[in-house]
């Protein structure tokens, strides 16, 4: 495995991530907001 495979690996994994909090926040801000 190239070390650039393995970085772009894990910036795409890290932006899932990231979104995925994203979509975690926004619902608990949207239960809040309730």
């Amino acid at each position: 495995l190239s070390e650039n495979f393995l970085k772009s690996r894990f910036s795409q994994f890290s932006e899932r991530i990231e979104h995925d909090f994203g979509s975690i926040e926004h619902d608990f801000g949207a239960h809040r907001a309730i």
